[in-house]
């Protein structure tokens, strides 16, 4: 069985676009090969907007599109739509 481990986990206090977590992901795949990873997660903010129509999942699709074209982004690991992992769609 493969391990998983959060590690580093912060949650800085600004930002009004979304809220943001960050962390660091260590596994092992399945030939025993550690592997790390700085990660952030990206969380629609529902209660207070800077944008009228909040999308995080159509973000992350205009993200990896502009990427694709040697724009340079963040590199868009998945997408959450269902609003019950996070309390709102995240990426």
């Amino acid at each position: 069985m493969a391990s998983f481990d959060i590690s580093e986990f912060t949650a800085p206090d600004s930002g009004y676009s979304g809220k943001t977590l960050f962390f660091t992901a260590s596994w092992a795949d399945s030939a025993g090969r550690r592997h790390s990873d700085n990660l952030v997660i990206r969380i629609q903010a529902n209660d207070h907007q800077l944008f009228t129509t909040p999308n995080a999942p159509r973000q992350a699709e205009v993200m990896r599109r502009l990427g694709r074209h040697g724009i340079p982004v963040p590199h868009i690991v998945g997408v959450e739509y269902d609003q019950t992992v996070f309390g709102a769609p995240a990426m």
